[in-house]
């Protein structure tokens, strides 16, 4: 599935990079990720030939398969290195970010879906896993993907999210029904990006990066926007289609929701192209453990065309009875 990239019209710099990411990948052939020392140098060198990934004349089908063999092997030795302590949090955040750059990568994963779903996956697992050791997760480059927080509530109770946040920009918390990929998917939830617009506003809206039903200015709501000097405190709760966002000076701002969506039960936070840290996170004031009950799904579910009219619908009232 690779595209046909004639060697004549690829810059000269292009070509280089080709042959160092083919140098690396030949240097990992024989490391295998089964010490802490090995698996952190792999981790290492495939974040190196990730960030390289950038032409499809890099990505011929043998840097393909390669890549993805050491992503697999890498998911699948980190639970004994990890559960038994020796690997750094740090070197697992890495590797999640390593699954998250995967995703949002259309060189390495073209229009394999299924692949991109295996890759979803295996970055919820470890986030989980990371979250319940640290309560603290650094996310690069999500673009509006989601990663789902390992504690859960029962349909519609209160669900309050409270971390510090540290980043420029581009914070994203949402309120879903399920957690699956919903970037760009359509599905009904509650999305709040915080620092949005270069970091002077905070935007709000009813599907993954749809159109916004409410916008907060810096300057009347200063907590909606990130601090790049110092953490941000914030909280965000929702119930029974009522949402609210309070800072740290004890300000906060309210919508309520005319048409709730049902059956709330998940709390997902992303980024879009800057990392953003989540730290001291609290779920209904307590910090994540490890009681969780759920397992993250992996994709949006079938719709059939009466019902995404019927949700297009009721997003088109929710927005109208805002203007």
């Amino acid at each position: 599935n690779q595209t046909l990239v004639l060697t004549s019209s690829v810059p000269a710099e292009v070509i280089e990079a080709r042959t160092k990411v083919e140098t690396l990948l030949q240097e990992l052939d024989t490391l295998q990720p089964n010490t802490p020392a090995n698996f952190e140098t792999l981790v290492a060198k495939t974040s190196t030939i990730m960030v390289m990934l950038t032409h499809a004349y890099i990505v011929s089908d043998l840097v393909s398969k390669k890549t993805a063999s050491i992503l697999e092997a890498l998911f699948t030795s980190y639970p004994k290195t990890f559960s038994a302590k020796k690997a750094n949090p740090r070197v697992v955040n890495s590797l999640l970010n390593l699954f998250i750059g995967a995703i949002n990568n259309a060189y390495l994963i073209g229009s394999d879906n299924e692949q991109k779903e295996t890759y979803y996956i295996w970055a919820n697992k470890v986030a989980h896993d990371l979250l319940k050791e640290t309560n603290s997760i650094t996310l690069d480059n999500c673009f509006g993907e989601y990663i789902w927080l390992p504690v859960t509530a029962a349909n519609d109770e209160t669900l309050e999210v409270s971390m510090e946040i540290a980043g420029t920009k581009d914070a994203f918390v949402c309120f879903s029904d399920d957690s699956i990929m919903v970037r760009n998917s359509g599905n009904e939830m509650y999305e709040i990006q915080l620092g949005a617009f270069d970091n002077k506003s905070m935007v709000m809206r009813l599907q993954s990066l749809g159109k916004a039903f409410k916008t907060i200015d810096k300057k009347e709501f200063p907590g909606g926007c990130l601090n790049p000097f110092k953490p941000t405190s914030i909280t965000v709760s929702y119930k029974k289609g009522v949402i609210s966002i309070s800072d740290g000076s004890g300000k906060s701002t309210t919508w309520t929701d005319p048409y709730p969506v049902k059956g709330i039960t998940w709390i997902g936070i992303s980024s879009w192209e800057s990392p953003i840290t989540f730290d001291k996170i609290k779920v209904n004031k307590e910090l994540i453990s490890t009681s969780s009950k759920k397992t993250p799904a992996t994709k949006a579910p079938e719709k059939s065309a009466a019902s995404s009219k019927k949700e297009a619908s009721k997003i088109a009232k929710k927005s109208s009875s805002n203007k």
